[in-house]
């Protein structure tokens, strides 16, 4: 049943616009997630609701996908991207340095920033 379900090519891809640089290892690890959980609960499939690959869909997007973000992306790297937000926030609101005045710490400030949202 499993091969069956992943041969089918219609597991849905959630949320693919996000995530770009860790989107196939969590969809990877959710659909390992989700073919667990269809093993060991297939008896909680209710027929009359849908197809079993509608099922595993709604799983796969509502709860599996979800559940393995966090699991997957390395904290340490979220709380230094939050940490530069809050470089920046302070450089840009409290400190009010200018541009020219310390161009170089603040392109490269800029440049890690926008490294780390992409």
């Amino acid at each position: 049943m499993v091969q069956l379900i992943l041969r089918s090519g219609w597991l849905c891809r959630p949320q693919r616009s996000k995530f770009l640089h860790h989107y196939e290892e969590i969809y990877e690890e959710a659909c390992q997630e989700l073919l667990l959980y269809v093993c060991q609960h297939i008896d909680r499939y209710n027929p009359e609701r849908g197809s079993v690959l509608a099922w595993c869909n709604v799983l796969l997007e509502r709860r599996f996908f979800k559940e393995v973000i966090p699991k997957v992306l390395d904290k340490p790297c979220i709380e230094k991207r939050h940490s530069l937000i809050w470089i920046i926030s302070l450089h840009q609101k409290n400190l009010q340095f200018s541009r020219n005045s310390c161009g170089n710490v603040y392109n490269q400030t800029q440049k890690t920033y926008s490294e780390l949202n992409t």
